[in-house]
């Protein structure tokens, strides 16, 4: 047996300098919910953003209005997603990954433009203010969208 003055590594702290030297572990799923969430929040902030504006400043109507919006908020959501949420669970090449996603997000849409739709028909004030729509369709959606992006666009194991 070899005596030497170097300080012994316990498997936490091998665990810790494997994670500094470049091989990080993934997030666990919890953390990867709450990173979507994040995520979420720059999309609403597009999507409700581009609405205000459309309806607002250019007077465009707000059923109209939520189809541009809607589009960049996705676009900007599949970029968020895949580098940091999903990041590791990549099984498809980036362009077959984007088309699975706007087809996953287009069965959230669904829910999320029925909800928005019938918002804005019965409540008044999402009539006057259709970002409150677009933040209640949103919620309905969330669910939606994140298990069919992890199931369909996703589906790398968990860690």
């Amino acid at each position: 047996m070899k005596l030497t003055t170097e300080p012994r590594a316990f498997p936490a702290e091998a665990g810790a300098a494997k994670r500094q030297a470049g091989t990080a572990r993934m997030p666990s799923e919890r953390q990867r919910i709450l990173i979507y969430l994040m995520v979420g929040t720059v999309g609403f902030i597009v999507d409700a953003g581009l609405v205000a504006v459309q309806v607002h400043i250019f007077g465009i109507g707000p059923y109209v209005a939520r189809g541009p919006s809607f589009a960049a908020a996705v676009t900007v959501t599949w970029f968020l997603n895949r580098a940091h949420t999903f990041k590791g669970l990549e099984r498809h090449s980036p362009g077959a990954a984007y088309r699975r996603y706007v087809l996953a997000q287009l069965v959230g849409v669904l829910t999320n433009l029925g909800v928005y739709a019938v918002a804005i028909a019965k409540i008044a004030i999402c009539a006057k203010y259709p970002v409150v729509a677009v933040a209640i369709a949103s919620g309905f959606g969330l669910v939606v969208n994140y298990t069919l992006a992890r199931l369909f666009v996703f589906p790398g194991a968990a860690h």
